[in-house]
């Protein structure tokens, strides 16, 4: 499991090992997610936006979903490989699974 460093502009390793079978359990699309050579899970810190930008908070979270898929499926055609989006997922195991909690984020909606 990777984590994304931002004033790196890298990835560092934060865990060993395959994730397949977890991340098979908490999808709703279980035949693209085990065939999936890579899960990437967009997550965010939800409450602190929502005590910044209050109600509109929301909308920001919504669009930043929509924005990291439409980059995924962008960068995947100029790469010529698949991609695909999970439409529904069980945010607990996802938190659980990737240690989310003590961050205060979540995966994006």
């Amino acid at each position: 499991m990777y984590e994304y460093d931002r004033t790196a502009g890298s990835l560092h390793c934060v865990r060993f090992g395959s994730r397949r079978s977890s991340c098979s359990r908490t999808t709703f699309w279980r035949l693209q997610s085990e065939q999936a050579a890579a899960v990437i899970v967009p997550a965010v810190r939800a409450a602190a936006v929502l005590d910044a930008l209050g109600d509109r908070g929301y909308r920001v979270n919504e669009r930043g979903d929509r924005c990291v898929a439409q980059a995924a499926y962008t960068v995947s055609s100029a790469l010529g490989i698949g991609c695909g989006v999970a439409l529904g997922f069980d945010n607990i195991s996802y938190i659980e699974e990737l240690d989310l909690g003590a961050t205060g984020e979540a995966p994006l909606p």
